[in-house]
Parts: structure tokens; sequence; C-alpha cells
């Protein structure tokens, strides 16, 4: 599939470019779902923010909305109807870990309205009080949800909710299909294969790529294994894993590096990956793919939450409530930056409707299996988590020994 998109009243390019290969057509592809998703919105006669009411939406000409968020999640194509609908203007600043997003909001009460943060960092940010506690019943939206995930999956505080999961994908191995086969990568073991020494790289963050080395290891999500909450022998034996299989990583490398490896063909495997990144890649018809072995995989989540101490609440909510709107989930789901599942069940059909080609290649295109949640529905998937018996600091500082190997 080329990602093509044509109607009667728009003819319109669905290739996504990465930022880094050709940044001057960003612009043309905002633009692009943009007047696709909201040519849509209009055909059901509703407004482009959703199926929030009207009268909930009322214009606030002098409120500006401070967010912490995520890169890509403030692109104008995801925010632009919120703004234009409400009047109030969001002001975004990026972060690029679940930690250093903790230090911003902690270093910094009060400045911050509203956050976007990752699932495995939601007990961490409660526990530092900068966020506030939800509601999720008071939000149109939520009434939209898929039904394995209106309610906690995991991330809840003491039964509450203080963020609210608007985005999210798996990570499993992402290869290419020009290398190796769908068997190949039927299970982790392809990562111990001696055709991939030295073709093997992935991010450089612990915390995707050793959840990998984690099921690798033999703590396997089918197992009913969170591949982050081991025991100490089970770490030690992680770390004779990682010995084992460090002469087949090649790199470890940001995304722009990883990118160019795939499409160089000097990369073949990487542990961690997911649909979020090899989706920007088929765009530039590199042969790559995301696989959920059989010992399954592991959900990343991105929530949107209120921050402690603003003096903005409605107009924070308003906010929250578009995040979990079906059309700002559509636009979420096939933002520039990178692709994400939507949790609310309408977004897929927003996508059916209006961009099938992306339903379909994010697996939006169906209600029933095989789709973009199969592999949570048969067991084989768990929330990325932060370790429980050791730290945090354990876990980076063996990444380090691994990387040093």
């Amino acid at each position: 599939m080329n990602g093509t998109k044509k109607s009667s009243s728009n003819r319109l390019s669905r290739r996504r470019t990465p930022k880094s290969v050709a940044s001057d057509q960003t612009k043309s592809l905002k633009a692009d779902r943009r007047s696709v998703l909201k040519a849509g919105a209009a055909t059901l006669g509703l407004a482009a923010v959703g199926s929030v009411a009207p009268s909930v939406f009322t214009r606030a000409e002098d409120t500006t909305l401070n967010w912490l968020t995520w890169a890509g999640h403030s692109d104008p194509y995801v925010i632009d109807a919120f703004q234009e609908e409400t009047g109030i203007t969001i002001r975004a600043k990026e972060y690029a870990a679940g930690d250093l997003g903790l230090v911003e909001l902690t270093q910094n009460p009060g400045l911050y309205d509203i956050a976007s943060v990752s699932g495995e960092f939601v007990p961490e940010f409660v526990a530092s009080g900068t966020l506030m506690e939800l509601d999720p019943e008071e939000y149109v939206g939520w009434n939209e949800y898929l039904p394995e995930f209106k309610q906690d999956i995991g991330w809840n505080v003491d039964g509450k909710y203080h963020a609210i999961l608007y985005e999210f994908g798996f990570n499993g191995l992402s290869y290419r299909t020009d290398k190796l086969s769908e068997e190949d990568l039927s299970s982790y073991e392809i990562i111990r294969d001696p055709r991939l020494a030295g073709k093997v790289a992935s991010n450089d963050w612990w915390g995707n790529a050793m959840g990998s080395l984690s099921i690798l290891s033999g703590n396997a999500p089918a197992d009913g294994r969170n591949p982050y909450i081991i025991t100490d022998a089970e770490f030690d034996a992680l770390r004779e894993t990682m010995r084992e299989i460090r002469p087949q990583f090649s790199g470890f490398l940001e995304y722009a590096g990883l990118f160019s490896g795939f499409a160089n063909g000097s990369i073949w495997l990487q542990p961690g990956g997911g649909d979020w990144a090899t989706q920007i890649l088929v765009d530039q018809g590199v042969p790559v793919a995301t696989a959920i072995p059989k010992e399954g995989g592991y959900l990343w989540g991105e929530l949107i939450t209120i921050c402690e101490g603003t003096t903005k609440v409605d107009a924070a909510k308003k906010f929250v409530d578009y995040c979990l709107s079906a059309e700002a989930q559509a636009k979420f789901a096939t933002k520039p930056a990178y692709t994400a599942v939507a949790a609310n069940q309408r977004a897929w059909e927003v996508l059916q409707r209006d961009m099938p080609e992306w339903a379909e290649r994010l697996k939006m295109n169906s209600f029933d299996d095989p789709n973009a949640i199969t592999a949570w529905r048969e067991g084989r998937i768990v929330i990325r988590s932060l370790p429980a018996d050791q730290s945090v600091t354990d876990w980076a500082n063996l990444w380090q020994e691994f990387k040093n190997m």
C-alpha cells in the first residue's frame, strides 16, 4: 500500500515523510491530514473537535494553556482544531524522556497546566504531587473507548486516575522484510541468529530495548510475566543474556541513525521497535515491518493529565476532553512525527471513513481479530513498567554496561 487517499473532493497525498528526510514537505502533509479529517467531521455535522457537546466548548479568547508533552504531539495538524474551536491557545514544551518530564514539572511548580506522561512514570509523577486526580466519566470521549481500554490497565495509583490514556502502541521486534521472514520473527530467539551478527541495533534508551532482551532471557508476557518486573536472580540472568548477544549489536543510536541504518541495509533487526517507527520508513519505500513474536510484547502509552497548581482547570478539562475525542485521537494516530493506536473506538471509525488506507496500515480497519489490539486480547502484551525489585538506576547502569561489553 502506498498510503494515497483519493476522494471526489480531494486527491491528497497520504505518504508521510520523516522530518529528517524531507522537512520541506512537512507543511503540506499537515494540511492534507487536517483537510481530510475536517471534511469527514463536516459530513456528519460535527465540529472538528469531535463529540464534545458544543456547550462545553465555549470560546476563551484570552486563555493560554502551557502543555508539557512529547515531540510531535503539539503539531498544528493535531491541535489547530481545538484552538480554532475554543479560542484557547496551546503553548507546548517538548521533552524526550519520562524522568526529564518529572524533573521539569517538579522544578517548575505552577508553570504547566496540562502534561502528557508515559504510563510507567505515572506513579512517580503522582508521588511528586504534580498531577491532579481525574474522573474519566467527566469526559464525553471516555464513553466511546474500546472496552479493553475503558478501565485501568495498570497505571492507576491507589485505584485512582491521575492521567488518561489517549494513544498507545506495542513494542516487539522491527525488521527488514527482505532479509528476514515472518517465520524468522516468530520468536525472540532470532536475536541470537548467526546471520544477524553485527546487524542488530537499538535506540539508546534502556526502557525500550531491555524489555525485548528480558523476554529473550525468559520473562515472556505470553507466560504471564512482565519483562520489567523480575527478581534479582532474573536480573543477573538478564545480564548474562545481554553479555551473550552483545556481538550481535552494531550500535545504539538516535532514531535518525536507526532509520538510516534500516534504509541502507546495515540494520536488519531492532529489539524494542514498533509500528510507530516502521510506518515512517514504509513511506520511504524501505522494506520493514514490526512483529510481536509468540512470547509477546509490551505496551507503551501516552496519557493526558492536568497539572496540580494550575489556575485554569476549566480550560484544561476542555483540552483533556479534546484529547479523548474520536477526531483528536484519529489525528494523534496519524500525526507526522510517529503513528499510534487510538483508545477511542469511534476514532477507528473516523479513520475507516476518512482515511481507509491509514486505517488498514495501522490495523484499525476492523474491530474483529486480527487487528491492532489482537495481541492484547490474546494476553501476549503487558504494560511497560518501571522495575520493582531493582531501581531505574540499576537498569540504566546495566544498559551502559551492555554497551561497553
